[in-house]
């Protein structure tokens, strides 16, 4: 069985360089293509986020066409970890996430089970991550659901504040396309990477190599 290849360790100037703010692909299918889609993600690397671009195409949906079946979900956790474990060699992670994993932490009779989140942390854990963390919300985003404290903005802040060091990566988008505030989507992204950059470096302890 042939070794696998380690990561080097950075050094601390090298730290600031790693991807401290990822996002999976929001202009991708069954959501899109969509030109207000395609802005987001232009948005986000315009701000220094890294694309993780996971096939989603091949994940089976229920049949509201918007979200994944059981099955979908496991083949998104393993496309999504190895896309992050190819990304950053940090061996922390915090997702923040809408429904597209929120989705099947809820019982057919809206008990919370957890379920998807606690797969896609043994996903990520299979990968090499630490204690990874999934902090997922149906209907959440950049703005949506910030009527409630529960945009991703609010929630990152609270992961940093709390003591989290290392890169963030965002799942979602999609709830806010439905809203139409592009501008205010935009500046929301740009406050995430704002406080990301300014809590968020990634330390040499954070990024040791992952065997």
């Amino acid at each position: 069985m042939q070794a696998k290849k380690m990561h080097q360790i950075p050094t601390v100037s090298q730290a600031s360089r790693l991807p401290t703010m990822l996002h999976a692909r929001i202009n991708s299918s069954p959501w899109g293509p969509d030109f207000t889609l395609a802005r987001f993600d232009k948005t986000l690397n315009d701000i220094g986020s890294r694309q993780l671009e996971v096939c989603f195409e091949t994940m089976p949906l229920e049949d509201d066409g918007e979200h994944f079946t059981r099955e979908g979900q496991r083949m998104f956790n393993t496309a999504f970890a190895e896309s992050l474990r190819v990304a950053t060699p940090s061996r922390r992670i915090v997702v923040v996430a809408d429904s597209a994993i929120d989705f099947h932490n809820w019982s057919d009779d809206g008990e919370w089970t957890g379920w998807a989140s606690t797969a896609l942390q043994d996903a990520l854990s299979h990968k090499g991550f630490d204690a990874p963390l999934v902090d997922a919300i149906c209907g959440s985003g950049f703005v949506a659901r910030a009527q409630f404290g529960e945009h991703f903005y609010a929630r990152v802040s609270r992961h940093l504040r709390a003591g989290y060091r290392g890169p963030v990566v965002f799942v979602g988008g999609w709830n806010d396309a439905r809203i139409g505030r592009e501008s205010d989507v935009a500046n929301a992204m740009r406050r995430c990477g704002g406080i990301i950059e300014r809590f968020g470096t990634v330390s040499s302890t954070s990024s040791a190599p992952r065997t």
